[in-house]
């Protein structure tokens, strides 16, 4: 148990990471304060989608509930993100993997 959640943290520290480059270039961030009133889940979308090779469709519940509740509460009142977890075959359905 242990080591998934160690895997669930990895993936959220590297979400949290590529969601901060992402933003820190879209929205030009820079030196200069924000308003109050400055929300990035009106003026952007997130959709969150890990796909995990070789894994069992029913596990999938269960790894985006983790997820969910491992992500910082900041980010998920932010951004508002939307999470899917998939397996490959999944992916491959929907053209978001290679064979």
């Amino acid at each position: 148990m242990k080591k998934f959640q160690n895997e669930i943290d990895e993936v959220c520290e590297k979400f949290i990471h590529s969601l901060n480059l992402l933003s820190s270039i879209k929205i030009g961030v820079n030196e200069e304060v924000f308003d109050d009133d400055f929300n990035l889940s009106d003026r952007y979308s997130l959709l969150f989608i890990l796909v995990i090779k070789n894994h069992e469709i029913g596990w999938c519940k269960e790894v985006k509930r983790k997820l969910i509740t491992s992500l910082p509460s900041y980010l998920k009142l932010i951004w508002k993100p939307e999470i899917y977890v998939i397996n490959h075959k999944m992916a491959l359905k929907r053209n978001l993997a290679m064979s």
